[in-house]
């Protein structure tokens, strides 16, 4: 594969025959237009109208269902700009989407992403009937987010008055959205990363329970005081999580599950394959990201175009046929390969890989040094916590085996049999659903605590503990889930 940062331009020639693919993602540009002016966004002119036409919107509708009308399932995403300045489009888009998988038997997944300002109780009917899935960029609290959210005609760097933090419409977003896990994805940068841990704390005390922390590379250099500062509020973030197991926070979750797997991926993200990045003209880009920082550098769009929904593929796309990871490299000089944090590091975001070197495959000095701080503060916490999910499978499974007998024996024990017999008269084990019921599930709460509490319950020995009402038993012969 020749590397991106050293290819040459030469005349983009349509009609390639494309990449072969098992699942694709679709990130569709319905307008660049925005009402916000956020100083990190990488659509450069937000004022240029440039919008998906009802023609072009037709036609990139006609390709999306000729490119993916073999697959089982697949996922579109609106974009922006910000795309609910033009929810008519949303609109005609998700309806023929769904349309169309139904008829095809394709199980499809919508998505936008939205600032929130324009998060109108109109908008929110249009998004849920067609049940599309709300990523909200909302930077943290007050202070952190208007550093550099702002309104049209705030200035650069965010002063609160030009702020956008109180325009986001919050209560429609909890009321429409809010019964899952409400989650906003969080741009940190050198200028708000001071405001990473107060800004967890108060969303969360404003109902969000997500959080997805994004480390910015592109908006000014990540000098070590800065790396430091983040080193600081990540371990505020790790404590306030710690405290609060309801919340989820990417870098922590994906951390620890990637090192209980101790899986390193083949290949990095797989733009230009497994995602596209359509534009408002139709023309097609590794991915929503490239394409809104490059599509107007004509070098750059003559390296990074990989097709048109009208015209095809180019051969451009055959250069993201492989991004393996064994070819990575750290823009910060360490051996990706002997790298104490390779299990987790996903040797960084294709695209911002690019922007930072002009190399897909040089790793984003900023996400190495992030990443392993994050693997560093990950293993600190994982040796002191009690949870279900550190553990290996057979193990769980034990434990679930321990928990169901102590709950056995606690409500009445082989005697009794609380929750009926099997048709050799044997007591049945309370199934996964009674268990919850009486308080003892692994999975009651995401730290485990059901664990905890089998293990404490298992060892209290002879004697009957105090334990909720099991209910009346089973029917000899009726059936029950075992454990």
């Amino acid at each position: 594969m020749s590397e991106l940062g050293a290819c040459e331009t030469s005349a983009l020639e349509f009609g390639v025959q494309p990449l072969p693919f098992t699942n694709r993602g679709y990130y569709i540009y319905v307008t660049e237009a925005c009402n916000l002016r956020c100083s990190y966004c990488f659509v450069s002119d937000k004022t240029n109208n440039r919008h998906l036409t009802p023609d072009m919107a037709d036609k990139v509708l006609a390709f999306v269902k000729s490119d993916a009308g073999g697959l089982k399932n697949t996922y579109i995403h609106f974009f922006g700009g910000e795309p609910l300045i033009r929810p008519s489009v949303v609109d005609h888009l998700a309806g023929q989407l769904r349309t169309w998988s139904q008829e095809r038997g394709i199980k499809l997944k919508l998505g936008i992403t939205t600032n929130g300002t324009l998060l109108t109780k109109q908008n929110c009917e249009v998004l849920k009937r067609h049940d599309i899935g709300v990523q909200l960029s909302l930077d943290g609290s007050r202070e952190g987010n208007d550093v550099h959210r702002q309104l049209m005609g705030g200035t650069q760097r965010g002063f609160r008055p030009a702020g956008a933090f109180d325009l986001v419409q919050v209560q429609n977003y909890f009321e429409y959205f809010g019964k899952g896990r409400p989650n906003c994805r969080m741009t940190v940068t050198i200028h708000n990363v001071g405001f990473l841990a107060k800004s967890i704390r108060e969303l969360h005390e404003r109902g969000f329970k997500s959080f997805s922390i994004i480390p910015d590379a592109d908006c000014g250099a990540w000098a070590e005081s800065y790396l430091a500062q983040y080193e600081a509020e990540m371990a505020k973030v790790f404590e306030y999580w710690a405290a609060h197991r309801e919340i989820e926070v990417n870098a922590i979750e994906q951390t620890m599950d990637k090192l209980v797997r101790k899986r390193v991926s083949p290949h990095l993200c797989q733009v230009g394959r497994s995602i596209l990045g359509i534009t408002v003209d139709g023309d097609i880009y590794p991915c929503h990201d490239f394409s809104g920082k490059f599509a107007t550098d004509p070098v750059e769009r003559a390296r990074l175009l990989i097709g048109h929904v009208e015209k095809g593929f180019t051969a451009n796309q055959h250069r993201f046929s492989e991004l393996p990871t064994e070819k990575a490299r750290s823009g910060n000089g360490f051996d990706c390969s002997t790298c104490w944090a390779k299990w987790v590091c996903g040797r960084g975001c294709p695209y911002m890989n690019y922007a930072r070197s002009g190399d897909v495959l040089q790793v984003n000095s900023v996400y190495c040094a992030t990443t392993r701080m994050n693997v560093n503060l990950a293993l600190r916490w994982m040796s002191t916590l009690d949870d279900c999910r550190f553990l290996r499978a057979k193990d769980i499974a034990a434990i679930r085996q321990k928990l169901a007998r102590a709950v056995l024996n606690a409500s009445g024990g082989d005697e009794e049999a609380p929750f009926g017999r099997n048709k050799e008269g044997r007591a049945l084990l309370p199934s996964p659903m009674k268990m919850r019921q009486l308080g003892f599930d692994p999975w009651a709460d995401r730290g485990g605590n059901g664990v905890a509490a089998g293990r404490r319950l298992a060892q209290q020995g002879p004697g009957r503990p105090k334990i909720k009402e099991a209910g009346p038993p089973m029917k000899t012969g009726e059936t029950n889930d075992c454990v």
